[in-house]
Formats: C-alpha cells, sequence, structure tokens
C-alpha cells in the first residue's frame, strides 16, 4: 500500500473512543452500532441523530470531533520570526482585483493572498456579487496585471448566480480581449498579449461545492485541503455564507464558537500553506452602542478573532460603500461602488447616483473593529 492509502486505513480503524467526546456520547455511539471513525462518515447531523438517540447538539458534537480528528496537522508549522518577515518582503505574489478602482487601493492593490478575508454586509448590497466578480477576477492572466489562478466557489445559501457568473465571465472576456488587441496593434508579442480567456474556460475555472447544513459545510472545509492538493493552480477559496448554518441552528453557543473557531483556523492554515486567498462572505446583526444601534459581523467575537482582514459594505444614503473595518496593514478608509451588468465597479459620483435601495437594509459608516 502506498502511504496515503493507509493512512486512510488507519483512519477508518479508529474506534469511536479516540475521538475528543464526552463519555457518555461515546458510549450512546457505541451502544447504536457506531464502533469505528468511519461509520460517522457521510452520515448528516440529522441523520446521525436519529439513528444514535444523541441531541441535535450532541450528534454535531461528534461530527465535528470527526472533521477535526481528519483535518489534524501532521506536525508544527515552525519558523522564525525573520523567516516570516524574508517570506513576506521577497513574496512577489499580487493580490486579486476587483476592477473596483477605489476598493483595491483601500486593500492595498486588491485581495491579498495567503490570508483569510471576510466581506460582510446587509442583504442586497453586493457581496455575493462582489464573490462572483473576484472568482472570475482570479483568474485573469498575469501578463494582464492578474493572478492567473483557478477558484473555489462553496455555497451554503444556494446564492451563487450561474446566469450571473456567465454574465461577469463574458464581460471579463471582453475586456481582457480589448486589452490584448490593443498590445498586439502596438507590436506586442503573443508572450507580452497573450488570449484572453474565454466566458465557458473562465467558468470552467471556478469549482463549486454546495454545502446544506453545517455537516457539510464542515465536510467542505475538510475536503479543501485534498482538493487544492489535486489542484495547485486554485489562488482563491471563497465562502459564502459561513454564517448561514451556524446562527439559528445551534443553540449550544459554546459549541458553535469552538466549531467556528475550528474552521477558521483550518481556512486560514489553508490560506498560509497553499499561497491563496481565502474571502468568507459574512451576514451582519445590529447591536447597541451608547444607545445607538450599529452594524457588526455575524458570529461574535470568536469568528471574528480568526480574521486577518474585513470589508463591510454597507449604505450611505443611495450610495454603496465598502469600508475596511480591520486590517493590521492598512489604513481603515472607505470606497464606493456600483453593481452594474459588468460587475463591481467605481462609483465616482457618489451619493449622486439614484438607484434603489432595499427596504429595512441598515446605513451608516462602522466603526474600527479588533
Amino acid at each position: 500500500r502506498c502511504p496515503a492509502a493507509q493512512g486512510l486505513a488507519m483512519e477508518a480503524s479508529r474506534s469511536i473512543a479516540s475521538l475528543p467526546l464526552a463519555p457518555s456520547v461515546a458510549e450512546t455511539l457505541v451502544r447504536a452500532g457506531f464502533r469505528f471513525v468511519d461509520d460517522l462518515r457521510g452520515l448528516r447531523v440529522a441523520e446521525l441523530s436519529q439513528e444514535s438517540g444523541l441531541s441535535h447538539a450532541d450528534a454535531l458534537k461528534a461530527i465535528d470531533a470527526l472533521s477535526e480528528a481528519s483535518s489534524a496537522p501532521a506536525g508544527p508549522g515552525k519558523a522564525t520570526a525573520l523567516q516570516a518577515y524574508e517570506r513576506l518582503r521577497t513574496s512577489t505574489s499580487r493580490p486579486i482585483i476587483t476592477f473596483c478602482r477605489g476598493l483595491d487601493v483601500v486593500l492595498g492593490g486588491g485581495v491579498p493572498l495567503g490570508q483569510l478575508t471576510e466581506i460582510c454586509g446587509p442583504p442586497g448590497v453586493g457581496k455575493t456579487q462582489l464573490a462572483i466578480q473576484l472568482v472570475l477576477d482570479v483568474q485573469i492572466p498575469q501578463a494582464y496585471g492578474g493572478v492567473g489562478g483557478r477558484a473555489v466557489y462553496v455555497d451554503t445559501e444556494g446564492s451563487f448566480m450561474p446566469e450571473r457568473a456567465a454574465e461577469l465571465a463574458a464581460s471579463l472576456s471582453q475586456h481582457v480581449g480589448k486589452i490584448a488587441a490593443n498590445r498586439r496593434a502596438a507590436g506586442a508579442s503573443a508572450a507580452e498579449a497573450p488570449q484572453a480567456p474565454a466566458r465557458d474556460e473562465l467558468l470552467e475555472g471556478v469549482a463549486v461545492y454546495r454545502a446544506k447544513d453545517q455537516a457539510e459545510q464542515l465536510a467542505v472545509v475538510r475536503a479543501l485541503k485534498a482538493h487544492l492538493a489535486r489542484d495547485p493552480a486554485v489562488r482563491l477559496v471563497v465562502l459564502d455564507s459561513v454564517a448561514f448554518h451556524f446562527r439559528a441552528d445551534l443553540a449550544d453557543t459554546t459549541t458553535r464558537a469552538r466549531v467556528l473557531a475550528a474552521m477558521a483556523q483550518t481556512l486560514t492554515a489553508l490560506a498560509h500553506e497553499h499561497g491563496v486567498a481565502v474571502v468568507t462572505i459574512n451576514q451582519v446583526t445590529t447591536k447597541m452602542d451608547r444607545g445607538e444601534s450599529c452594524m457588526v459581523p455575524a458570529l461574535g467575537d470568536g469568528w471574528s478573532h480568526g480574521v486577518a482582514s474585513r470589508v463591510l459594505l454597507y449604505w450611505e444614503g443611495n450610495t454603496r460603500c465598502a469600508r475596511l473595518v480591520k486590517s493590521a496593514t492598512r489604513p481603515l478608509e472607505v470606497a464606493r461602488f456600483r453593481v452594474c451588468g459588468e460587475g463591481i465597479r467605481d462609483d465616482a459620483m457618489g451619493s449622486g447616483m439614484k438607484r434603489s435601495r432595499p427596504d429595512g437594509s441598515p446605513e451608516g459608516p462602522p466603526g474600527r473593529q479588533r
């Protein structure tokens, strides 16, 4: 057997008792016939709860324990501070442009590779539009200032719109095609002006996973490491949205915080180890601060600590705004943008642009976040 096959066999033969579960939970599973770790694979939380007699919360803990055991790192990723600094200083990786010049400036050139970036905001402000734009923009050839990679889109809400993706892909292909034609007309070589990717080629460069509950979301996140190993050209992973399955379906806040912290750790490790940008889409909620209502990202501080950079999209009058509210390296600035047929673009006219706004969506700039 090859080492990988041996590892899978060893994992499958592990007993339930080897998982970090309460003794009562492990005992209930064994009595129900779940003796080995592999017996839990492929089960959803509701299915495991029904078959084993566990509560929904305990069934989720078991699935989560399986996820953590399967994605445990092989060893410590030790590096000296000097080595980390040298890697950062000599890195030639380009960020992923958004096609909104103002937002790119705020982000320092675009969405950075190698870290976890969150985009949050109220419904209808453009979070998914930006996410779809990014999975196409990451494929812009390096000759035109792009990353020249591929993308993975994890859809938890059913919000990924293939027809919209096709529309944006056609627009991007046409845009890059014009640049290529102008360069060739100026005498550029084939290497300096390569063929623009076609619409269908751009769509083919996006792998879409649909996760319908918490267990499937955790399973997909766990499977990303293998996906990136199979397809090293991937430079962007989008999770849209991280909050959907965890806001109302999991009453045990302690368990939720632990699951989310583990997921943030896994996504951050993927970003670092594979040099990819990980972008999570998050919803917002409101809280009272000094007697006033303000927007804050969903999922609380536990999740927030795992995010390296955060961009909050919001309405200011009839204008869409994107504010960088968390970053260790960039000033916290604001960019105005619009959503049009071609995708995300600058809104140079600011509040003078007349567009409809979804009823009831919060507005107003947020403050700095930790």
